[in-house]
């Protein structure tokens, strides 16, 4: 993308807009790319990743039945365990990241104090393979079994020196794995026929069965624990209390991965393996930027990491983009959503324009400083109906499209309160430039157009 811009930036020297557009792009992905925070090569082929609650620890499960620590900050090992059994088939952290499960294939649960130098865990031999551990708030560990019909739900407290456990909850799910609130109060089981179930971790009872047309493969929940968003045939965010699905538009087969630290993005990924960010405020779904080949195996969002498995035993950590997005001052009412933007010629303190309306109501014009001054103004339309694009024609000129036809706007300098419609232009063509998208996916900044002045042919994209 740096290098199509850069050639594009060469080839337009004598157009100053578009130039200056170019320029606005370089600067906008500047902080846009995940960068690699660290790098750790395993002996043998990863089977099992799982995330600390407070990003620090990245935990490591193996064929060969063995656990690496590998500590962020640092960028070292901090631990290593061997369970002597067979390939790790999943991995929690306890919420005050003290405690350390692992289930195995052979049906044997581990579990380590990770401030103990004494690396013998605490160990369950439950028979059938053991495909889920998780802990509850107050730190009972709770296993998944998967064996031919005979599927539980255990949950186990210490006392006295061993594991007790409470009676075993049967289950007609066959447990491919867990994933918990952050939380800790819910846990959705996913099973290998892509149904799954809604657990309550303080009443060690399930809560409902939820269910997908197509299936459910993955499941990931917002930081706040306030919803999750579940992939398979489609992409699904669900409401944790009342358990009820909406769809994001995606409808294809995609996985669901992990959620950013405001919950405005959620990363996706389609069968080719390529992550993207689904964007909540613009509806878009923007590339993940990174300078490693893209991974179909593990691949694991947190708040703050990304963990990614390359040729089953290279495990990269990366760090969200510095810069996840432009949020302006304010916030848009119920009632609109945003339209189209553009962005003022000098780029200068206030410099992007924004049309924002619903059918039945008024439409708005509102200008915000992508540097954060809370310096804002809004112009209301009752009589104009939806505006359907908006772009900067001048540093002092808006020009908008509606359903009328196109209307040229005048600010002055000091953007205080002054709004100005002069002229209506006699076409839509003759004033802004064609770009063949729909307004709402200008919100991304990620595509330019140029276009012959006396014609509709695009002759750069």
């Amino acid at each position: 993308g740096l290098f199509a811009l850069a050639e594009c930036d060469a080839a337009t020297q004598s157009d100053p807009r578009l130039n200056s557009a170019v320029r606005w792009n370089l600067s906008a992905w500047r902080g846009a790319a995940f960068y690699v925070a660290g790098l750790y090569e395993n002996k043998a082929s990863i089977t099992a990743v799982q995330v600390s609650n407070d990003g620090k620890l990245v935990a490591i499960g193996d064929v060969r039945g063995s656990i690496v620590v590998w500590d962020v900050e640092r960028a070292v090992v901090a631990k290593e365990y061997s369970t002597g059994s067979n390939a790790i088939n999943s991995i929690a952290f306890d919420m005050q990241n003290r405690q350390l499960a692992a289930g195995s294939y052979n049906g044997t649960a581990h579990v380590w104090q990770l401030s103990d130098e004494n690396k013998t865990p605490r160990s369950i031999k439950l028979g059938p393979s053991v495909y889920g551990v998780a802990f509850t708030p107050t730190g009972m560990l709770v296993t998944g079994t998967q064996f031919k019909a005979a599927c539980t739900v255990q949950f186990w407290a210490w006392a006295d020196g061993a594991y007790q456990a409470e009676a075993a909850e049967e289950t007609h799910m066959k447990v491919a794995r867990f994933v918990v609130s952050p939380d800790g109060k819910n846990l959705v089981m996913i099973s290998t026929d892509q149904t799954a179930e809604v657990w309550d971790l303080i009443t060690h009872k399930k809560r409902d069965s939820i269910s997908v047309e197509g299936g459910i493969s993955s499941v990931v929940f917002r930081p706040d624990s306030k919803e999750f968003a579940t992939g398979g045939s489609s992409v699904r965010i669900w409401e944790t209390d009342k358990l009820v699905a909406s769809s994001i538009g995606i409808t294809d087969p995609h996985q669901v991965l992990g959620y950013s630290a405001d919950g405005s993005a959620l990363a996706i990924r389609a069968p080719d393996g390529q992550p993207k960010l689904w964007q909540r405020y613009s509806r878009c779904v923007d590339p993940v930027y990174t300078a490693r080949p893209a991974t179909t195996g593990i691949d694991v969002f947190t708040p703050t990491l990304r963990v990614a498995v390359e040729d089953s035993r290279t495990l990269v950590i990366y760090r969200w983009p510095r810069d996840q997005r432009i949020t302006p001052p304010t916030e848009l009412d119920n009632n609109r959503t945003i339209t189209g933007c553009s962005f003022n010629p000098k780029g200068d303190r206030v410099s992007i324009a924004v049309s924002a309306a619903r059918p039945g109501v008024s439409a708005l014009v509102r200008l915000w400083s992508p540097f954060g001054i809370n310096s804002v103004v809004d112009k209301e339309f009752a009589n104009l109906g939806m505006i359907d694009s908006i772009h900067f024609e001048t540093e002092n000129h808006i020009v908008y499209s509606t359903g009328i036809g196109a209307q040229r706007m005048t600010i002055d300098k000091n953007l205080r309160d002054k709004f100005e419609p002069t002229q209506v232009c006699d076409t839509f063509a003759q004033t802004l430039p064609k770009t063949g998208l729909k307004p709402a996916r200008c919100f991304c900044g990620v595509r330019m157009v140029k276009c012959d002045s006396t014609s509709d042919q695009i002759v750069r994209n």
